[in-house]
């Protein structure tokens, strides 16, 4: 499948990193227009991924298959608008993150919007990313669609376990809500 990450923090380079090591063509998408992305990961075994992939190339992303965001829910929107008159319409768009509100703000995309709650855990120190801890990725769609994209919960699931299809994904999404509003505040006192 040819995919592209939008974000290439810790998130976007664990899904980077586990794409390219499953065969998957792939890239980055940065916020600074550079023709390559340095994605550095140490895994939870201890194995090292360190490549430099493909980025910001308009040609890739006009025949991607799937768009995966990994930013802060407060730059979603304004990105996803930029690339989606370039993305194929019936590209669909996972959106990984925290906030809320983010499909009400891309409301004019055309393509297929599906969200996505992890528990995957990864922190950057310096250059590298590692992945902390394995866990559960609930993806389903923001509203009724015609097609069925639960077909991407299989190609997902044999890249990053573990995840999860959910025809009705918001109370996945209210629920790591609610857990970051009281995990969030005990990891800053630390």
């Amino acid at each position: 499948m040819k995919v592209t990450v939008l974000g290439c923090g810790a998130l976007g380079q664990l899904w980077l990193t586990a794409l390219c090591k499953q065969g998957h063509e792939v890239q980055g998408w940065l916020r600074v227009p550079q023709p390559f992305c340095s994605v550095n990961v140490i895994e939870t075994d201890g194995s090292v991924f360190n490549e430099s992939l493909t980025a910001n190339d308009p040609d890739f992303l006009a025949s991607s298959e799937l768009l995966i965001v990994t930013l802060k829910a407060w730059q979603v929107s304004n990105a996803v608008k930029h690339l989606a008159g370039i993305l194929p319409v019936t590209t669909p768009i996972v959106l990984v993150h925290n906030g809320m509100g983010t499909v009400e703000e891309l409301r004019g995309v055309k393509q297929p919007l599906l969200l996505a709650s992890t528990t995957q855990a990864a922190r950057r120190d310096g250059n590298v990313i590692i992945h902390v801890a394995q866990g559960t990725t609930h993806i389903g769609p923001a509203k009724s669609y015609e097609e069925d994209y639960s077909y991407l919960a299989e190609v997902l699931q044999s890249v990053l376990p573990d995840v999860a299809w959910h025809n009705h994904i918001y109370s996945a999404t209210w629920r790591k809500l609610a857990v970051n509003c009281v995990i969030n505040p005990l990891t800053a006192l630390k």
